[in-house]
């Protein structure tokens, strides 16, 4: 949720949500309110919502049981920008779907990456070792595959 809720402060275009869960849908659309730019969306949909997209982010944990997606391919296009926010050792199922699918897609790691350096700036202030950090992040990763 908290994701969707900042999206709106880069003030999009518009910005499709969807979610498996109409109970979750409905909070979101609760905690936004009215807002003109903002539709929300059921999971079955899905197809509908990416047709109208340029950017899509996965933020929910879709694929985290390792299982490939059962999502249509023809729901992307080159055009389309795939970010999922989840991210492990090997590309994640929704990555490895848009990837196949022609679309330019990365996972979570990054900002994993940089959730890190912005807490160890906040407890420690500068200078933040990212680098070191980055090289951690990433041999840590390799080793889980």
């Amino acid at each position: 949720m908290t994701a969707a809720i900042s999206l709106l402060d880069e003030n999009p275009r518009q910005l499709l949500l969807a979610n498996r869960t109409l109970a979750k849908l409905d909070r979101l659309r609760g905690a936004i309110g009215l807002d003109d730019t903002v539709s929300f969306w059921p999971w079955e949909k899905l197809g509908e919502v990416f047709a109208q997209a340029d950017l899509i982010i996965n933020a929910s944990s879709v694929g985290l049981d390792g299982h490939p997606l059962d999502w249509d391919s023809h729901w992307l296009e080159p055009r389309h920008r795939v970010f999922d926010m989840m991210y492990g050792s090997k590309p994640t199922p929704v990555v490895s779907w848009a990837v196949a699918a022609g679309a330019s897609a990365t996972d979570g790691a990054a900002m994993l990456l940089h959730q890190g350096t912005a807490a160890f700036r906040h407890w420690f202030g500068p200078p933040v070792p990212e680098a070191a950090m980055r090289r951690a992040l990433f041999r840590n990763l390799e080793a889980r595959s």
